[in-house]
């Protein structure tokens, strides 16, 4: 495999106009003909949840705000009265961040027909593939192994390999108390060359949650330079001399001055750049902004990971990593029912020690 001399998504080559072309009705049933795939029936299925929950929470709080607001109108100066005041401000607040967030949510689902069409016309018109839904895509990160209901949309990919690829993706996260969609937008970009797994987190997605995995602390790699400042990098046990010949001074610069809001994970012949949101695809901006970054990142790395080779393994024609380096090592967490299970043993075996000391 060799690397092609023009760099897809180019955002000085694009051509944005298919974009702001109108859609019309007959459009929208074309694409439907020509077979976008339905979603699957648990999605429907969750589509009808989140509407009717959200129209009836929205239903309940306007209720109440307006029964505070009423109490407000007819309240006297006595103490008590006065926390209507509160009350309303409460209600009021909350009422308008679930309508704003179901308007929000409501835009995303109806535009997606149209979005779908547009992405169509803009990767024939650069000579791309738009696949407009995948469940459960094949790709090894961590983002898209994680949750269920995992759906891949609006990718757009080139036709040849090395392949290039834009993309949104999501799937629900389960614990044994909540239920949370998670959604990324993604850069897939395949390398030449099989590299170790590693797992670059931005610090400024700590609040919004990144690259999902639970790994152990002596896996953390300190680099030089203002890089810690903006990452936190991860590599296998033993990579570490690996992870410094991969991510070298002008490497780093290039991550921090491109990706400083991006997670970026290294996975076999895979390097996966990743934002915990939802990033609308048929915009000319988001495509002006992902494709500078692979413009920008992928034929450096590409370069500087042209000879690697993992000596554990011996062979460059091999173009593989051993065992060790192929997968971070993921900690063990005890969650849940089990860890409550595990304290309460604890807790008796603690018990019955004195009783079986004392005979």
């Amino acid at each position: 495999m060799t690397s092609t001399v023009t760099q897809p998504f180019d955002p000085a080559t694009l051509d944005f106009d298919p974009l702001a072309e109108p859609v019309s009705a007959d459009d929208l049933r074309s694409s439907r003909q020509r077979g976008a795939p339905p979603a699957p029936t648990a999605e429907r299925v969750n589509f009808v949840f989140i509407f009717v929950a959200s129209l009836a929470a929205i239903a309940v709080l306007t209720a109440f705000s307006l029964y505070a607001f009423v109490k407000l109108l007819t309240a006297s100066d006595r103490p008590e009265d006065q926390g209507w005041i509160v009350g309303l401000i409460v209600l009021g607040g909350l009422t308008h961040y679930t309508l704003a967030n179901f308007i929000r949510w409501y835009r995303g689902v109806r535009n997606s027909p149209r979005r779908t069409v547009r992405l169509g016309r803009f990767a024939a018109r650069n000579a791309l593939v738009h696949v407009p839904r995948t469940a459960d895509p094949v790709f090894a990160g961590n983002v898209f192994q994680r949750g269920r209901t995992r759906i891949s949309t609006n990718r757009l990919r080139t036709a040849d390999e090395p392949i290039v690829e834009l993309g949104n993706h999501r799937y629900t996260d389960f614990t044994e108390v909540t239920k949370r969609e998670r959604s990324w937008t993604y850069i897939a970009i395949q390398m030449d060359r099989h590299l170790p797994n590693i797992v670059v987190h931005a610090r400024a997605n700590r609040r919004r949650g990144g690259i999902p995995g639970e790994y152990t602390k002596q896996q953390v790699v300190s680099l030089e330079g203002d890089f810690n400042r903006y990452f936190t990098l991860r590599a296998p046990r033993s990579y570490e001399t690996d992870a410094l010949y991969i991510f070298t001074p002008d490497v780093m610069a290039l991550l921090i001055d491109n990706v400083a809001a991006f997670d970026i994970e290294i996975v076999d012949d895979w390097v996966f750049i990743c934002t915990p949101a939802f990033l609308p695809l048929d915009s000319p901006a988001t495509l002006t902004r992902l494709g500078a970054i692979v413009t920008a990142i992928r034929p450096k790395v590409q370069k500087q990971t042209a000879r690697y080779r993992d000596d554990r393994v011996g062979s460059f024609a091999a173009n593989r990593v051993a065992p060790a380096g192929a997968r971070l090592q993921q900690a063990v967490i005890i969650t849940g029912s089990f860890g409550f299970a595990g304290i309460g043993l604890v807790v008796g075996l603690l018990r019955l020690v004195p009783q079986l000391i004392g005979g």
